[in-house]
């Protein structure tokens, strides 16, 4: 066969990724830092001045070759401010970016920190002027605050903070020598100043993935790096107070990228790292290679080749074995997590998905030369885990690909937090709004089906079916049974104002409540009242003449549905 031949071929051995690592113990002739803005190199004491003690600078230094970050790096760097005034102005940063400005990037002075709209980015800000005001809401002039805006352009807000601490004293504007180092772990990064024995502030942030902001909780995307690397650097920037921002010395190392069988080989030797192309729902899973997803949900999985528009034979196995289970497997052309079908055809639990090198034994999805993926519209429909990896042959052989782990989780259970409006004859739009709404649910009015006009996880447009009972019940079952409901059709007196009046009538009564959209009817002992205005959560009408005593008062919306209380003629 034509992947066992090719194997044949192959005799060298994988080589790890190296890290990569340098190091300034003085920045005096350094030629590979690209400086922009009123960055310069002080000639005199062979420091890194990021912006002189002007107003109104900005400046930024970067390593001109993107460095490879992904897999981890740690760095430190020493920093004095040379200039003080009342208060320390503005800051400055240590930022990780992948713009399309490259080493160029620039960013704002004055609270903008020298990074403010620098797109693809994430920095550690060293904030030392204290702007409490709106947009940038800072707690103090000694501020250390991790901000990030995913893929979009960054902003020195603290809403853009996925972390922030008031450092403990001394200030960082003190102009004595500062030392930090930030630590980057996927999964964490930590922020040492001064006291290396312990962090001053830690926070969950992956690249892949990304984090939550601190204010609102909300998630915010990482970054693009499709090599693994990117520009590294410092930014700063002085705005109406100024000082001078030096940078005395710097030290940076990435962490090696072991090859695993979770990260795969191709690309080896031409890209700082493994190309990540096999994804479920657009997703590689990041540094833990695993995709989580909800039964009945959508599945995508799919394959690009590096580059895009190359085409390879590519091969893509699937095994539903328990984790102990799953043995890897080196091979002369990568590490395998699991044994594919070509070199264990007999193992139940290890099926072709997809198959157009030609192995022997057919997949159970069409591939298709280049770029592939194939959509389960429904999702699957019980929960399981299941792993994914594949192999192409390109220009330079046999290459195996990343493994993605896919978890399929019971679907919770729906909610309708509100629905618009709330009756309504047959035809009428109707928007759900609420939580869970799988792919494939079902909308009924009164017990009959709806039919659904667009449908996302937090919201359905509808429409009122023919025929619906009154009053009735708007149901959203998902496929699996659960559901959620609302009333429909449903009208509510809550409340009554000027209840009692003369037996000749001709009295203001009015009538509070829910679902009463006009037009209505109202009756007080069986006869008529005069409607004045009708709106969904009022009524105002006019007594007719009636007999001392308690009526019965019945509200009658256009749907025929209806919902009493009492009036007392005197």
């Amino acid at each position: 066969m034509q992947f066992l031949r090719t194997i044949c071929w192959v005799v060298c051995a994988l080589s790890p990724l190296c890290a990569q690592s340098f190091g300034y113990a003085s920045f005096a002739g350094a030629t590979s830092l690209a400086l922009n803005g009123n960055a310069s190199i002080v000639a005199a004491s062979g420091r890194l001045q990021l912006t002189p003690d002007l107003t109104n600078q900005t400046g930024q230094a970067y390593e001109s070759a993107p460095m490879l970050v992904v897999a981890g790096f740690d760095t430190t760097f020493q920093f004095k401010v040379t200039r003080a005034g009342a208060q320390g102005a503005d800051g400055m940063a240590f930022i990780v970016h992948n713009s399309p400005a490259g080493s160029a990037a620039t960013g704002g002075n004055g609270s903008n920190t020298g990074y403010g709209n620098i797109v693809n980015a994430l920095v550690v800000e060293l904030d030392m002027y204290s702007n409490g005001a709106s947009p940038w809401f800072d707690t103090g002039p000694n501020e250390i605050s991790i901000h990030t805006n995913g893929n979009a352009a960054i902003s020195a807000s603290e809403n853009a903070s996925i972390g922030r601490v008031l450092a403990p004293a001394p200030l960082m504007y003190d102009q004595q020598i500062h030392t930090v180092r930030i630590l980057y772990v996927p999964g964490s990064i930590s922020v040492w100043l001064d006291n290396m024995a312990a962090p001053v502030l830690v926070r969950p942030y992956d690249f892949a993935t990304g984090a939550t902001f601190a204010t609102g909780g909300a998630a915010v995307g990482g970054l693009s790096l499709p090599n693994g690397t990117a520009y590294v650097g410092f930014t700063a920037s002085t705005g109406g107070v100024w000082e001078a921002h030096e940078v005395l010395n710097w030290t940076f190392a990435s962490t090696a990228a072991a090859i695993t069988c979770e990260t795969g080989n191709i690309g080896v030797g031409t890209l700082p790292m493994p190309a990540q192309v096999l994804t479920v729902n657009a997703s590689a899973g990041g540094s833990a290679h695993t995709v989580s997803t909800s039964v009945f949900a959508p599945l995508t999985i799919a394959y690009t080749p590096v580059p895009v528009t190359a085409v390879h034979p590519f091969a893509i196995w699937c095994t539903f074995a328990p984790p102990a289970a799953q043995i890897p497997f080196s091979t002369a052309i990568g590490a395998f997590c699991f044994l594919p079908p070509i070199l264990d055809p007999f193992n139940p639990f290890v099926l072709t998905l997809t198959d157009n090198i030609g192995l022997g034994l057919p997949g159970i999805i069409p591939s298709a030369p280049g770029a592939w993926a194939f959509t389960l519209p429904t999702g699957i429909q019980v929960p399981l885990s299941f792993r994914l990896q594949g192999a192409i042959i390109d220009v330079t052989g046999p290459a195996v690909m990343n493994a993605v782990t896919v978890n399929v989780l019971p679907l919770p259970a729906p909610t309708a937090t509100s629905m618009a409006p709330i009756f309504g004859n047959a035809g009428a739009t109707v928007t759900i709004n609420g939580t869970n709404f799988a792919a494939g649910c079902v909308v009924t009015f009164g017990g009959i089906v709806a039919a659904i006009t667009s449908q996302t996880a937090t919201q359905i447009i509808t429409s009122v079916p023919v025929g619906v009972p009154c009053p009735g019940t708007m149901v959203v079952t998902n496929p699996d049974g659960q559901s959620a409901t609302r009333p429909f059709n449903q009208p509510n007196v809550t409340g009554t104002l000027f209840s009692t009046g003369p037996a000749a009538g001709g009295a203001n009564f009015y009538i509070y409540g829910q679902g009463l959209a006009a037009p209505c009817t109202v009756t007080i002992g069986g006869t008529p009242a005069t409607i004045v205005t009708n709106s969904p959560s009022q009524i105002i009408c006019t007594t007719p003449p009636g007999i001392v005593g308690v009526a019965a008062v019945v509200v009658t919306t256009a749907q025929g549905c209806t919902s009493n209380t009492i009036y007392t003629y005197q």
